[in-house]
């Protein structure tokens, strides 16, 4: 369960996102309980498959609207700062190592609902992300992982 005083940070590109896919969701919502009387209406609701499956979406639905609910309830907006002299959350960040390469390049930190790895977009809580928030460009900290490992911090935007 999720602290409810715990504000959940998203940018304002997801949060529209976010509320278009909860209206979407409610419309699907409206035409899985039609399904439904279509269901019932053919008879036995024991050997009905298509009333099992239309109750089985439903509940999905019904999750995922509450979770986006509560993400909308409980959000707080990233705003992109590229005047800042420290890295935060909606930093670009370019940073490099020597001793692992595969972690040199451009990240953005974001909130783990918009975290993409494939798009450099890391969570706030991931490793990388936790050892270089808080630091200015030419830190060299340690990335905690199984393997630890030193990256600098060579660019914020």
């Amino acid at each position: 369960m999720k602290n409810v005083n715990q504000k959940i940070e998203i940018s304002k590109e997801k949060l529209v996102e976010l509320k278009q896919e909860l209206k979407n969701l409610y419309v699907e919502r409206e035409l899985i309980v039609v399904e439904l009387a279509e269901a019932r209406a053919q008879g036995d609701l024991s050997e009905n498959a298509e009333y099992d499956a239309a109750r089985d979406k439903q509940g999905e639905i019904v999750s995922r609207i509450s979770e986006l609910q509560y993400i909308i309830d409980y959000h707080t907006i990233v705003k992109h700062n590229s005047n800042s002299k420290i890295v935060r959350l909606g930093s670009i960040v370019e940073v490099s190592s020597k001793t692992n390469k595969s972690v040199n390049g451009k990240y953005t930190i974001v909130g783990s609902l918009e975290s993409n790895p494939l798009e450099k977009k890391i969570s706030n809580i991931s490793p990388l992300a936790v050892a270089i928030v808080g630091q200015k460009v030419g830190d060299i900290v340690e990335v905690k992982t199984t393997k630890f490992f030193k990256v600098k911090v060579e660019s914020i935007n």
